[in-house]
């Protein structure tokens, strides 16, 4: 019986029995017997197995190429347990997590606080010789989505024709990038635009800021009444069916037996540039179908400003130019008004 005491050593108990036929006499005597036996009833001993001891191998070591900045991940090795002597001493050496950091045992959790490359290392001992490997990570800032702080419009309500101040702050990485959709065609790529009404109305502007992690919009709310002083008879009958027959905003509706041989067009914008003007009406154009008609169209205001309106038509009557609001709600602004074309 051997009983297994280590790796290099066992305990064995043993018996032997020894039997001479014929009568040879192997232990020297004469007994003058048939037989003779010899042998050892119990023998019991120490076996001792000189080998070489076998040095740790690292067999994989794993951990991720990249993480975000303050993201605690876990770095695992893998060694030759079985067949290295014991016993293993495993080290995750400070100087691979490059922040002053150690940690020991087969994995190790660590986080990094600063962006940047690393090269983590991995060593195991025992008394055969040490075994190392290592790995590259990279720490990177988590990504920051912008996100909008405020967003006004002032002064609101604001007045037709009068200067309306936008502005916006928000957080997030930079770059950020700011649109504003001003509710009547018109944009601006700018954190605080200035915009300028020419209808009375309620306009939804609406903002969008995006960097390349993600974006987020927001809107808000532009009321635009009449110029203080300005002709609101039949102010009624405009909330219905504006129009416009001077060029200076939108007043009363003319009766429409008088409009039948008049040409009329639908304001969708108005600019002080015609540089601004002329990519709205390339949208509306592609928005709306044939036969309808898109262009820009100078006029003086009666402040002697020179204004580039964006208009669609022109439309025999004002029945036909109505009828288009009617259709194209959702298409047109909600501030678009009627205008007589000479």
């Amino acid at each position: 019986m051997d009983i297994r005491l280590g790796r290099a050593a066992s305990l064995y108990v043993e018996s032997r029995v020894n039997l001479t036929v014929p009568s040879g006499a192997v232990d020297g005597s004469d007994s003058g017997t048939r037989f003779d036996v010899t042998g050892q009833l119990l023998g019991i001993g120490l076996k001792v197995h000189l080998t070489a001891p076998t040095p740790p191998r690292i067999i994989r070591l794993e951990g991720p190429d990249t993480l975000d900045t303050g993201t605690s991940v876990t770095f695992a090795a893998t060694v030759n347990e079985e067949a290295a002597d014991r016993p293993l001493d495993y080290q995750w050496d400070q100087w691979d997590f490059g922040d002053g950091a150690t940690a020991t045992g087969r994995t190790a959790t660590h986080a990094y606080d600063r962006p940047g490359r690393y090269v983590v290392s991995f060593s195991a001992r025992n008394r055969a010789g040490t075994a190392e490997a290592s790995t590259a990570v990279v720490a990177e800032p988590p990504p920051e989505p912008p996100q909008i702080a405020t967003a006004r419009a002032a002064p609101e309500p604001a007045a037709a024709g009068a200067a309306v101040q936008f502005s916006a702050a928000a957080t997030g990485g930079n770059p950020i990038a700011y649109e504003w959709r001003f509710g009547d065609g018109a944009s601006a790529e700018a954190a605080s635009p200035t915009h300028t009404y020419e209808a009375p109305g309620t306009y939804t502007a609406r903002l969008r800021v995006s960097n390349p992690d993600g974006d987020d919009t927001r809107t808000v709310t532009v009321r635009v009444a009449r110029p203080a002083g300005a002709d609101t008879s039949g102010a009624a009958a405009a909330a219905q069916n504006p129009t416009d027959s001077s060029g200076t905003g939108p007043p009363a509706v003319p009766p429409a037996d008088t409009s039948v041989q008049e040409r009329w067009g639908i304001v969708v914008a108005s600019m002080s540039e015609v540089g601004q003007a002329a990519p709205v009406a390339r949208r509306y154009r592609e928005r709306l179908p044939e036969p309808l008609r898109v262009e820009v169209r100078g006029a003086e205001s009666d402040r002697g400003v020179r204004r580039h309106r964006v208009v669609i038509g022109p439309f025999e009557g004002t029945e036909a130019a109505q009828q288009v609001l009617r259709e194209r709600a959702e298409t047109l602004p909600s501030g678009a008004w009627l205008l007589r074309l000479e």
